[in-house]
Formats: C-alpha cells, sequence, structure tokens
C-alpha cells in the first residue's frame, strides 16, 4: 500500500482539488492518505471530509508543518511514502509512475516533473520562471513539493526537524545517484500571481537554505547546484536581458530578506496567497 501524506495548514480553498486528484481511480486496498491539518482557523478539516475515499483527516493545534509530517509518519503504515503539499495538483495515476520507479529502479527518493500553471501570473514572473526552470537545481533529483520515499530512503532520517526547509532536509540526505525526477510523471504548480508573492516564497526558501546550511552542514556534501554554475547555466543558454534582469533581482532582493529575517529571528511563514484559487 502506498501511503501519502499531506500537510495542510489553512488551506480550504485547495484541500479538495488536491484530495479529488491524488484519490481519484485509487483503490482503497492500495492507497491511504493522511491529512494533517494543523492550527488550521479555518474549514480545511471539514473540506478534506466532504472528499470520499481511503483519506484520514487528523487534527493538531501545533500549527508546523514538521510537526505535521511527524504525526502524518506515526499514522501511516505503507511504502513508498509520499509527502505532498496541500495546494498542489498531483493525479494519482502520476503518483503510481513515481511509486513504480521508487520500488522497481532502487532509487531511495523520487519526484514528478514540475509543471507551472502561469495563466494568472504577471509578464515578470512569467520572466522569472523562464530562468529558474533552466537552472543546476532541476537536473540531479529535485525533491520538493512533492515527492515519495522507499522504505529504504525514509529510513536515512528519523523525524523531521524543526526546519524551514524541510524538502531540502529531505533532498540533501540522498546522493545525487540516490534521487530521481521522473520525467513521465508531472505535478501541477500554480505559480504567484505577483512580483510581491513571489518573493515571499522565494524569501522563505533563501532563509530556509540558510537555516540549513547552518544548523546541518554536511548535508551539503550531496549538493550539486552552486551560484557558479547558476551563473554558467544563464549565459550558456543565452536568456534574453530582461527575464535575467528580474531573475537577479528576485534573487538577489528575496536573499537579503531571508538573511534579514534569520538574523532578527523571525519564524514568520511567507506564503503565497494568490495562487490559491
Amino acid at each position: 500500500m502506498i501511503s501519502v501524506i499531506v500537510p495542510a495548514h489553512n488551506e480550504e480553498a485547495v484541500i479538495r482539488r488536491n484530495l479529488y486528484a491524488l484519490t481519484k481511480g485509487a483503490k482503497t486496498s492500495e492507497l491511504e492518505v493522511i491529512v494533517v491539518c494543523n492550527g488550521c482557523e479555518d474549514s480545511t478539516a471539514q473540506e478534506a471530509r466532504k472528499v470520499a475515499g481511503p483519506i484520514q483527516v487528523v487534527e493538531t493545534s501545533i500549527a508546523s508543518k514538521t510537526d505535521a509530517l511527524n504525526l502524518g509518519d506515526r499514522l501511516a503504515t505503507g511504502f513508498p511514502r509520499f509527502y505532498v503539499d496541500a495546494d498542489l495538483v498531483f493525479c494519482f495515476s502520476d503518483l503510481l509512475r513515481v511509486a513504480a520507479v521508487l520500488e522497481e529502479n532502487g532509487f531511495l527518493a523520487a519526484a514528478p516533473e514540475f509543471e507551472f500553471n502561469l495563466s494568472q501570473s504577471s509578464r515578470a514572473v512569467k520572466a522569472y520562471y523562464r530562468v529558474w526552470k533552466t537552472m543546476p537545481y532541476f537536473d540531479t533529483g529535485r525533491i520538493a513539493g512533492a515527492y515519495g520515499l522507499s522504505r529504504e530512503g525514509r529510513s536515512r532520517f528519523g523525524v523531521f526537524p524543526e526546519v524551514t526547509s524541510d524538502d531540502g532536509f529531505v533532498r540533501l540526505q540522498y546522493a545525487p545517484h540516490e534521487r530521481v525526477t521522473v520525467h513521465e510523471s508531472s505535478v501541477l504548480v500554480n505559480a504567484p500571481k505577483t512580483l510581491l508573492h513571489l518573493i515571499k516564497i522565494k524569501t522563505r526558501s533563501h532563509g530556509g537554505s540558510s537555516e540549513l546550511r547552518k544548523k546541518y552542514p554536511a548535508l551539503f556534501s550531496n549538493e550539486t547546484a552552486s551560484p557558479l554554475k547558476s551563473l554558467k547555466r544563464i549565459f550558456d543558454c543565452g536568456l534574453p536581458f530582461y527575464d535575467v534582469a528580474v531573475y537577479f533581482f528576485v534573487s538577489c532582493y528575496a536573499k537579503l530578506r531571508g538573511r534579514i529575517n534569520r538574523l532578527s529571528g523571525s519564524r514568520i511563514w511567507e506564503r503565497d496567497e494568490s495562487s490559491r484559487y
């Protein structure tokens, strides 16, 4: 049986869409989905319970994604084990393709391709993503947003630590040859509508990476991306000046904001509300 853990904090607008996609076509004997509503102040749990299927909804007053992941892990029984953000659309058929790679090819961690929905995004946001999708980060097993671990892969670490970049923590548990992006599978990501919302999520991303490097420096022996490689990739691809300018502005500004937040001790979880439609 495949287990899927969905941490959800105030996701009433999107949780049913997520669960319909995850469970459509699945038999009770082959899938269990555990939705962990953490610190919700809306009707996320009630909305999740409206979806029929092999779904268990649990609630906790602690507003913490990593605490929710750990709670879900304690309840889950199957492998491969997937961790899927509540605002994504990951169809059961695509999940099966990733699960097959984990079961048949010996990888410890695997994730589908990102498919970005930019239909509501501004010109600047589209420019940023055109550059970002070329980055070396995507070359060797991008593990983020929606990913699966084999039983052996999950045994690589204990509980999820209280860090902002939980995806980064997981990804760096594995050497490049142990993780893979499954190109035959995809997960739909609604991109931010505005540059301001994009900066918010990139601030959290950069701040989380900085925090991770400080707390777990040894993990970065498994990192293959670097600023120099990214810079080389940009010039090798011959991308338009406007796209590159937007990318550098967002990256530099978000890194600065992330550093300021970290130095000030801020634990605000900045997220993009514009894409939750």
